[in-house]
């Protein structure tokens, strides 16, 4: 596939792609002007593995100071488009903003960036950006000026959090991505700041006389791996650590995954025009209910007036409350989910270096509770909305 080429597989381009370039940028001054959503570096449906960022850099955009232009550039741009407006954005406009992202690694990657964790992902993911086997995404799809650990105004950043997190999610549900990988504290913290992980700290690695901490947890089929040491710019990274950063790792990726509900179970869902499912759907079974609630939260994130799931009966339940009751007591991939973001087995490194052991104690990393999308006083279970687990 070459730059501005489709798969088949986006032919039509899915409504959730559409969303995510055609919108407007908050906060525009801090956005990089004339530059595009980054709604994915490499190819989410293909990819496995996807390692995760706060945000693109502006390099993808520029340099010294101007948008990089023919040979140079790296991903769309408006000027790039024809185009004036995102959100006035054709459907072949679109689909070139996503075959470039998919195409990414193929062209002009940032590979000062990328490298350093594609090392880490051939060796204790079996993964590589550059084979198409893993991609990189963000939980804002724009690139900013100044760069986000520079943005002083707190509202500027929930702002971008706010407009980029619900895309995410939305990817999450849909792509084929199993495992989610975090490169430093503060991609960390903003992961569980916003409720898309419930982390455990399960061991630690030596740093230049410091530690690096090292956390797993998974959630609706999808295994989430963190270590506190950002590679590509903490001081004291060396060669071994990365080796038993590797070695760890594999060791975790070996670990057996919950299964993910296909959401497609549910084949066709529309939201009435103020965001909420059809008055009086049936589902058939746990399964689907779950399916349609994940479906609705997904499409309703970028829906500012989607509140209510109104009335989705399963057989044998009276009311949406009474499944969900029924659902929050009864569940078995609720347990599940919760036991299996216990400690996982460890390994010593097959190189003799130091590396976490299953004896390092259990801490959890407990995220900010997001707002809830449902009314006040409706049930829920951490089964049915995984941004408050």
């Amino acid at each position: 596939m070459t730059s501005g080429d489709l798969p088949a597989r986006l032919t039509p381009l899915p409504e959730y792609l559409l969303a995510m370039a055609r919108r407007l940028p908050p906060g525009r001054a801090l956005v990089v002007p004339g530059s595009t959503p980054v709604v994915a570096f490499g190819d989410p449906a293909r990819a496995e593995v996807a390692t995760l960022g706060i945000n693109p850099s502006a390099n993808e955009f520029l340099q010294d100071g101007r948008l990089l232009t023919g040979k140079q550039r790296r991903l769309a741009t408006l000027e790039s488009l024809s185009a004036q407006r995102l959100d006035q954005l054709t459907e072949a406009q679109v689909a070139t903003i996503v075959a470039d992202c998919a195409t990414y690694f193929e062209r002009r990657p940032y590979r000062r960036w990328f490298d350093p964790l594609d090392e880490l992902l051939r060796a204790g993911a079996d993964a590589s950006y550059y084979d198409g086997s893993a991609c990189h995404l963000d939980l804002v799809q724009w690139a900013t000026q100044p760069m986000w650990g520079k943005i002083a105004d707190p509202r500027a950043r929930r702002a971008l959090l706010d407009d980029g997190v619900p895309h995410l999610r939305a990817q999450l549900a849909r792509e084929n991505v199993r495992l989610v990988l975090l490169n430093g504290r503060q991609v960390i913290d903003q992961v569980v700041a916003v409720g898309l992980a419930d982390l455990d700290e399960v061991g630690h690695l030596p740093l230049a006389g410091r530690i690096c901490r090292l956390y797993a947890g998974t959630g609706d089929g999808v295994r989430w791996v963190a270590w506190s040491t950002n590679l590509q710019s903490s001081w004291g990274v060396s060669k071994a650590f990365k080796q038993n950063l590797g070695a760890w790792l594999a060791g975790v990726c070996t670990q057996p995954t919950e299964a993910r509900m296909p959401v497609a179970s549910v084949p066709t869902l529309e939201l009435d025009r103020d965001g909420h499912l059809p008055r009086g759907l049936r589902v058939d079974g746990k399964t689907e209910f779950v399916n349609a609630l994940r479906r609705w939260l997904a499409e309703s994130g970028r829906r500012p007036s989607a509140r209510s799931a109104r009335s989705v009966v399963a057989p044998g339940c009276s009311s949406t409350s009474t499944m969900m009751r029924s659902l929050s007591t009864r569940t078995p991939s609720a347990s599940r989910s919760r036991r299996s973001s216990a400690k996982a087995p460890l390994t010593r490194s097959a190189r003799g270096g130091s590396s976490p052991t299953a004896a390092a104690a259990s801490t959890r990393c407990s995220p900010a509770r997001a707002r809830s999308p449902y009314p006040a006083g409706t049930p829920t279970s951490s089964a049915l909305c995984p941004e408050r687990a």
